[in-house]
């Protein structure tokens, strides 16, 4: 497994330098990555591991590519910009992340609900509860505030009626 991926994200599939014109360009730690894009356009991607026990990958991966949608973006407990409540329960990987000491959960609710949201540590013991309590449909955020607690690998877990998901988030100080 590597330690470090070498992350190139374009609008042209054959990356030509320099480097600095590419959309996205960084060395990341994490194999889940956010980066802002624009809505409705087609981009490139590649990635490049190092950092093993046996040494680096010895070139680029296969250039792959994706299209973006609408850019529907929203904080709180707002709806979608033309007021449309979500489709479907959903629950979005933190940002950033790795983090610190805050990092934004988004998670998507398609009706009124009660919704529990809660971090755990790597030993499965509770270190914080973010929501507990009856929310209304839409999408929604929080903030969390990781301040008081050590580095390492947390996980957040939210239940909501009969839909649970749970994902992985980095603080480093």
């Amino acid at each position: 497994m590597y330690k470090f991926y070498h992350l190139q994200v374009n609008t042209d599939p054959t990356f030509p330098l320099p480097t600095n014109q590419m959309v996205f360009d960084e060395i990341v730690t994490d194999t889940t990555y956010t980066i802002t894009l624009n809505a409705y356009t087609t981009y490139y991607w590649r990635v490049f591991g190092f950092g093993d026990y046996t040494g680096s990958s010895s070139c680029w991966s296969e250039v792959r590519s994706f299209t973006t949608g609408s850019s529907k973006i929203a904080v709180g407990s707002q709806t979608g910009k033309s007021g449309e409540k979500p489709k479907a329960f959903g629950l979005n990987q933190n940002y950033p992340n790795p983090f610190n000491p805050t990092t934004e959960i988004k998670y998507d609710l398609p009706e009124d609900v009660n919704v529990s949201l809660k971090i755990y540590d790597v030993l499965g013991r509770e270190v914080a509860t973010l929501v507990n309590g009856y929310q209304d449909a839409g999408y929604k955020s929080v903030n969390f505030d990781a301040s008081s607690l050590p580095s390492g690998l947390y996980f957040y877990r939210l239940q909501a009626g009969k839909f649970s998901d749970i994902k992985k988030m980095m603080l480093l100080k």
